[in-house]
């Protein structure tokens, strides 16, 4: 959270998890029946955690908390839209979305928001030059690379 300049929150923590997500979608997206049978399972995990995560949150009650999950499934599929136009277009169209998504068009360092598309677009590479049947298919592990290099 700090690398990007997000605070360290359940929101925060979604909308990271979401933006990962969506790239392993992206990626699974290419593997046909297969990939859609994986995406539907990673996507069905995620919202298994975020309900977990979410019941340690107090505060909104039964009913805030309801609303607030109907909230975050509106952000999501808004945020497979417009990852995915981010993706196709510029790097410039990518820190739109990422802007629009990951910052909720808030004040940020442009020098973090540069850092998350350089992210994003080695990330979607790696991940496409990966084997699928051995790696993605294969043992269900997916490697991320490190935000920044060490």
């Amino acid at each position: 959270m700090e690398e990007i300049g997000l605070p360290d929150t359940f929101n925060s923590w979604y909308l990271v998890a979401e933006l990962h997500v969506w790239m392993i979608m992206y990626r699974l997206a290419k593997e046909g029946e297969e990939g859609r049978h994986s995406r539907n399972g990673l996507v069905k995990a995620m919202w298994s955690d975020v309900d977990v995560r979410s019941r340690n949150i107090k505060e909104h009650g039964m009913a805030g908390r309801k609303n607030a999950l109907y909230k975050l499934n509106d952000h999501f599929y808004t945020a497979l839209l417009t990852y995915e136009e981010g993706i196709m277009g510029t790097d410039k169209d990518l820190a739109s979305a990422v802007w629009n998504m990951l910052y909720s068009k808030k004040d940020i360092d442009p020098e973090k928001l540069s850092q998350c598309v350089g992210y994003i677009r080695k990330q979607i590479k790696y991940l496409e030059e990966e084997n699928s049947s051995s790696h993605i298919l294969g043992s269900g592990m997916i490697k991320l690379l490190p935000f920044q290099e060490q």
